[in-house]
């Protein structure tokens, strides 16, 4: 685990995530399967030192996550780095398989997996068994509006991960669905629309909404909330978040 990675954890244990009153709130909503806190994916050694520190991010985790979920806690969270690192080599699922392809076309095909992060936004997952897979068999998202505001708004987990990583650009794989949750973060201080219109991928339209954000360090990030890759033509969305990432015309 490199110095980073370990600064998110520290970062989990000084929130008490999973064990403090807000986090109780979800628990006591979910009683079905309600999972511990899963961390960050995955944060590259040379993420830090590259040119466009790219991030990543999904919704939460689905599907099966290690065939013995609890062995990977560590103090209380689900350490999903060794799942997440493994997980790019995946050639089955877009949202691994796309962000490789993303990142090999940045960083070449050595160094691709080393420079880049990937987290979620949302740190527990709803429905669970106890392996970590969704106890319907399925891959959906279950994750409630307390939850949503609870992980995103009140904690603002995902916005302290963004803090311990300082990333230049951000990518988020979440569609419409967590519009509302991303609009007006508290570590954010000012926030410039690029644009919020859709791009063709393929024969299909996809979510783009593009912002430049101003932390409350003066820092400038970039954020694009995109579709889910899913279904969608791999060489045109990938080369579009390439372009996006290179701060070329898209």
């Amino acid at each position: 685990m490199n110095q980073m990675t370990q600064s998110i954890f520290k970062m989990y244990s000084t929130l008490e995530l999973g064990k403090n009153k807000i986090c109780q709130e979800c628990k006591k909503e979910n009683t079905n399967g309600f999972s511990k806190p899963i961390s960050v994916w995955h944060v590259g050694d040379k993420f830090h030192d590259n040119n466009y520190k790219v991030l990543f991010v999904g919704k939460v985790a689905r599907g099966e996550l290690y065939p013995n979920v609890n062995d990977y806690e560590r103090h209380g969270i689900i350490d999903a780095t060794a799942f997440g690192k493994d997980s790019l080599s995946n050639p089955f699922s877009a949202f691994w398989n796309y962000t490789r392809e993303i990142s090999v076309r940045l960083f070449g095909q050595k160094d691709a997996i080393d420079n880049i992060a990937m987290t979620n936004l949302i740190k527990c997952n709803n429905a669970m068994d106890d392996e970590g897979r969704n106890s319907d068999g399925t891959t959906s998202d279950y994750t409630t509006v307390l939850m949503k505001n609870n992980c995103l708004k009140k904690i603002g987990v995902f916005w302290k991960e963004i803090d311990v990583l300082m990333p230049k650009n951000i990518v988020v794989y979440s569609h419409y669905e967590y519009d509302d949750y991303l609009r007006h973060p508290n570590s954010v201080q000012t926030q410039k629309e690029v644009t919020n219109q859709p791009r063709t991928i393929g024969q299909k339209k996809m979510r783009w909404w593009d912002r430049e954000l101003v932390m409350h360090d003066g820092r400038t990030v970039r954020l694009l909330v995109v579709s889910h890759p899913q279904y969608l033509l791999k060489d045109d969305f990938v080369n579009k978040i390439v372009s996006w990432i290179k701060n070329q015309p898209v």
